[in-house]
């Protein structure tokens, strides 16, 4: 796949789970969550999702730590 057409894609991508946003947080706020929570959980759960994504395709460059 052309490298250009690769960030079309990622950036649709990026678009498409970030207007998602607003689903989840509707239905969270319907369970009775407050903004604050809400907040945390997208955070928490980005966290995790990005660090999976970094190990997954980078495992061992994503660990090394330059000295300089």
């Amino acid at each position: 796949m052309n490298k250009e057409y690769k960030g079309y894609i990622q950036t649709l991508l990026g678009g498409v789970i970030w207007g998602t946003i607003g689903l989840f947080v509707m239905l969270l706020e319907q369970r009775g969550s407050n903004a604050v929570f809400s907040s945390f959980l997208r955070t928490f759960f980005a966290f995790f999702i990005m660090a999976g994504v970094t190990i997954f395709l980078y495992w061992a460059k994503s660990l090394r730590v330059d000295r300089k």
